[in-house]
């Protein structure tokens, strides 16, 4: 796809014009970080550079569904749920940090490794991609697989982390925060 095609594709979901823009911005902000500056000609070589590098990088962050009928922001999510999900999930890997020190620490160590098998599929591939590194990023548990339709293959350390894989929580999260429908289903653990 061309660059001049980008700006006239239909496929894109959203506005074009407000994920350029929240582009720019985020790019202003970065350059503004690493400058630390305020002088006047600071400011405008990062406005400059911010939309030269949002207009040249667009293309690149569109990321297509597997049916290729849509095209998606890769930042393409409300900064309020962006914060909102990452409370919550420096609040599950807490509780799964305490989880993970009881098994272990106890005099008899109670883990019971499993892998589970679950379908979670929504048409936004992020959410699938952040529902993997989610998991990962948990600790007791392990993205070990991602299929294209996806299968997802995961390890859990114990009986609390496998419970809470199957319960769906953190997949329902995950599609929230794309704005996305979801498909889950438990398909089978293994010892």
């Amino acid at each position: 796809m061309s660059k001049l095609n980008v700006y006239k594709e239909k496929r894109v979901v959203g506005s074009p014009n407000a994920q350029r823009l929240a582009l720019v911005l985020i790019l202003f902000a970065f350059w503004m970080l690493l400058s630390g500056s305020l002088y006047p000609k600071f400011v405008f070589f990062g406005i400059v550079t911010s939309v030269v590098a949002a207009w040249l990088t667009y293309p690149f962050l569109l990321i297509p569904n597997q049916t290729l009928t849509k095209n998606y922001f890769l930042l393409g999510i409300s900064p309020w749920k962006a914060i909102c999900y990452a409370f919550w999930i420096t609040w599950e890997v807490f509780l799964a940090n305490l989880d993970v020190i009881r098994a272990t620490m106890r005099s008899e160590i109670h883990i019971n490794p499993k892998v589970v098998k679950f379908n979670f599929y929504t048409d936004n591939p992020m959410a699938m991609v952040v529902l993997a590194n989610s998991i990962t990023l948990t600790p007791g548990t392990v993205t070990m697989n991602v299929q294209e339709t996806g299968l997802f293959e995961v390890h859990a350390l114990t009986d609390s982390a496998r419970e809470g894989l199957i319960s769906g929580n953190m997949q329902k999260k995950a599609a929230w925060l794309f704005d996305e429908k979801y498909y889950f289903e438990v398909v089978e653990e293994e010892a």
